[in-house]
């Protein structure tokens, strides 16, 4: 399953001041066989640039340049032209750890699972904050159990991000153009698919 290729999908819109460390943070990951799409979504900075001059460098990165649509629109772009496997969202005012994907990865592996959750920090200047509750061990949910987590925000997050997916559960599945929190709007009819969902420490 090393062999699998994994679609890293970064909306992205006025973030030049945090766009370089997020994209830094993809190409630097442990796991290498990536399709990093970073979706310019009619930022008016320079970040379509920047995105442009990875692109250059790096062939696993790939960017789609369009009219400004939102978050929803910027995400569905990619999901039309998947090539991975598997699917990862970062946020591109974000950056992850080197073994992120590695780890998330190797998790739907080991446990037969569709989707893997792992935690984050929320960064307040010079510090790391921890703000949800952190695991000791690997927690395994059939469909029910972590459907009902999400609904009662408990341990599981709408978040589009800090999660990998098996591509086929966006099959029929896009978020909603135009929406705030568009993500409490998908993010449970991907769960509603699965069998298994794992969370990692």
């Amino acid at each position: 399953m090393m062999d699998d290729i994994i679609s890293v999908i970064v909306p992205i819109y006025k973030v030049e001041k945090y766009i370089n460390r997020c994209i830094d943070s993809l190409t630097n990951q442990t796991y290498k066989n990536l399709d990093i799409i970073l979706v310019d979504d009619g930022s008016p900075d320079s970040c379509g640039k920047i995105c442009d001059e990875y692109a250059a460098k790096d062939n696993r990165i790939r960017v789609i340049h369009k009219e400004n649509g939102g978050l929803s629109s910027a995400r569905n772009a990619a999901l039309d032209d998947l090539k991975g496997d598997w699917v990862v969202c970062v946020d591109s005012d974000d950056y992850v750890h080197p073994d992120m994907i590695k780890r998330l990865h190797r998790a739907v592996c080991d446990y037969n699972a569709e989707i893997a959750i792992c935690s984050h920090y929320e960064e307040k200047g010079e510090m790391l904050l921890v703000n949800s509750r952190i695991e000791d061990e690997v927690i395994v949910w059939d469909r029910e159990m972590a459907l009902t987590k999400l609904v009662y925000d408990d341990e599981v997050k709408n978040y589009a991000w800090g999660k990998i997916y098996k591509s086929s559960l966006f099959e029929g599945v896009r978020y909603p153009d135009g929406r705030n929190y568009e993500d409490i709007a998908t993010t449970y009819l991907l769960f509603d698919k699965v069998k298994r969902i794992v969370k990692i420490p």
